[in-house]
This record gives structure tokens, C-alpha cells and sequence, in this order.
């Protein structure tokens, strides 16, 4: 895997916490966050 890829796969898998962290507080900020995860197809 190069450093591209690492990177990208730990920003990938922060974002997706930060986005399940923030479901469980606040249904209004998923709203901002949710479609980062549609527009992400590894996130499909």
C-alpha cells in the first residue's frame, strides 16, 4: 500500500467514526456530515 493510500484509508475510516459518533449525539450535524458518505463510494 503506498502513503497515498494509507492516508487516504485513515481519513476515509476517521470520517466515517466521526459521522457514527455524531449520529449517536446529534441528528441535526449527521445533516451536514451524511453526504460526504454518499458522495464517497467507498463508503457505499
Amino acid at each position: 500500500m503506498s502513503v497515498a493510500e494509507r492516508l487516504h484509508e485513515r481519513s476515509r475510516v476517521s470520517a466515517y467514526a466521526i459521522a457514527t459518533h455524531t449520529n449517536h449525539r446529534s441528528a441535526n450535524r449527521i445533516g451536514e456530515i451524511a453526504p460526504i458518505r454518499f458522495l464517497h463510494p467507498r463508503f457505499m
